[in-house]
């Protein structure tokens, strides 16, 4: 068949204006995207500081808190089907998003909603905020029910988040969140079997030397928690008196080039729930932080929250949805947090550091740093006892948690004895911060990382060149969320999370 040119010309044309209809069209859908994002994430960043606020008050008192109605705004907003649908679509058209900053806010809003299809199911909502009232500090007895019924209401609660993640079709909810918050199950777990089988024999010879020393032929839980204990004192500051903490917090930070003065920064100090040492609240990042301590928590965990802080206090990443408020499941990865949280910490065992603000000899200090080598092991696998006694429960909820404590605290702690304090699932971390506790042998290690890198490029006297926290605030803290957190530990550092080197750093 002919076709004449004439035909041909207004068929090219035809394809022309198609071709240019649909490319504006996508140019626009992109721009709306924004603009309406823009509008959700303003509402967003108003509950996010509603639920700062409330959380303060629970933990210092200061005033009823009203948990319920925060996390009711975000119930609503995250069950909005407009954006559940439009996050959707575009999560799975990501590749194609050309503007990053777009592509990663639709990444983390996908997380979000994700986890709040969990989380703030009505009943599962209900059930958490009941929890929470009846664990908070200075909670009324009288309101409380027994101590089994809240056991029960616990499980009850693990239930009914296993039973919504499997719907949405993760293997369980202790997996959900890994993936959710950026670890990744396949990386978390060969992780934990890397720590497990390079602590496993040093952890067995510590316990062996600890035997022959206490004359013991067996040891129970309360011997390794001594071996917690003297990791603690070791590592975090012990020798700094309570008078000197405030002024030694402003000065760690001034060392490194940041006006203390001037952060918007609040400390206080109350009675904490059991488990718990110190929080630190971003009130409204980067504007307001306040952080709650027990009185006598150590100087490196009061630096630890400080930490915390500082990484919010010089965020400067306009978009709410990447700023990484820690209300809502899927908004953070944790473990990066905590190793923001770590870094600052991590001065306060800085040899320069030490000579400058404690009266440890060098000898002492080279000691101390051999002790602290010596019981990491103990403090690796304690850790592994805790944060995988939730893997290995969300795996099975119908199976006695008394039991898997007792298998795992074999496998991880090599203890044969039964503990003498019952399981309890009704514990804070587990209603309000499940499947968290890795995060701090992770960020323990990413802080290490950013330390060595400081080192390299400031030379060893880091902790007092005023050019360190300009360059913290650069490459680790000022975008937020806009990248992965293994992509701006490689930034800051040049590599991703160095786990062998870090076991190497500790003759492991």
């Amino acid at each position: 068949m002919k076709i004449d040119k004439r035909s041909i010309l207004i068929f090219i044309g035809f394809f022309i204006f198609i071709s240019l209809f649909t490319c504006t069209r996508e140019k626009f859908s992109e721009s709306q995207l924004v603009h309406y994002l823009d509008s959700q994430e303003a509402i967003f960043e108003q509950i996010s500081v509603s639920m700062g606020e409330e959380y303060w008050k629970l933990y210092t008192e200061e005033g009823k808190a009203d948990l319920e109605g925060p996390k009711q705004q975000f119930a609503t907003l995250f069950r909005n089907e407009t954006l559940n649908s439009t996050v959707n679509t575009w999560y799975s058209r990501r590749e194609k998003i050309k503007d990053h900053t777009l592509k990663r806010r639709v990444e983390i809003w996908h997380n979000i909603l994700t986890g709040a299809k969990v989380n703030l199911g009505e009943e599962v909502l209900s059930l958490t905020n009941q929890l929470e009232a009846w664990l908070a500090v200075g909670a009324d007895s009288k309101d409380k029910p027994s101590p089994e019924e809240q056991e029960a209401a616990a499980l009850k609660l693990m239930k009914l988040r296993n039973k919504k993640a499997l719907e949405l079709g993760f293997v369980n909810y202790a997996e959900m969140i890994l993936e959710i918050t950026e670890l990744g199950s396949e990386w978390f777990h060969s992780f934990v079997e890397a720590i497990d089988e390079s602590t496993l024999i040093p952890y067995q010879k510590l316990l062996e030397k600890m035997k022959v020393e206490q004359n013991k032929t067996d040891l129970g839980i309360a011997d390794v928690r001594k071996l917690m204990f003297q990791y603690s004192m070791l590592s975090r500051g012990s020798q700094i008196t309570k008078e000197r903490m405030s002024p030694l917090m402003r000065e760690t930070v001034e060392n490194i080039g940041i006006p203390f003065d001037t952060l918007p920064l609040q400390f206080e100090e109350r009675k904490m729930p059991s488990g718990i040492g110190g929080q630190g609240f971003a009130l409204h990042i980067p504007k307001d932080f306040r952080a709650v301590v027990t009185p006598k928590l150590p100087f490196g965990s009061r630096l630890h929250e400080l930490g915390h802080g500082l990484q919010w206090m010089f965020t400067t990443v306009e978009s709410p949805i990447l700023k990484g408020y820690e209300w809502s499941l899927g908004n953070d990865c944790g473990a990066f947090a905590e190793g923001m949280a770590e870094t600052i910490a991590r001065f306060s065992q800085n040899p320069e550091w030490l000579k400058k603000y404690t009266d440890l000899s060098e000898e002492e200090h080279l000691d101390n740093k051999v002790k602290i080598r010596s019981l990491a092991p103990a403090y690796f696998r304690f850790l592994m006892n805790i944060f995988m006694f939730e893997v290995e429960f969300y795996k099975d909820l119908d199976q006695n948690p008394e039991e898997l404590a007792h298998r795992l605290q074999k496998k991880y702690l090599l203890i044969e004895e039964s503990s003498k304090m019952p399981m309890s699932l009704a514990n804070m971390i587990y209603v309000s911060y499940p499947l968290y506790v890795q995060n701090y042998l992770i960020g323990d290690i990413v802080s290490w990382q950013v330390h060595n890198a400081l080192e390299e490029k400031f030379e060893k006297d880091y902790a007092f060149n005023k050019e360190v926290g300009p360059y913290l605030r650069e490459t680790l803290w000022k975008d937020g969320e806009l990248s992965n957190w293994q992509i701006r530990l490689k930034t800051a550092t040049g590599r991703e999370l160095d786990i062998e080197g870090y076991l190497k750093s500790l003759g492991l």
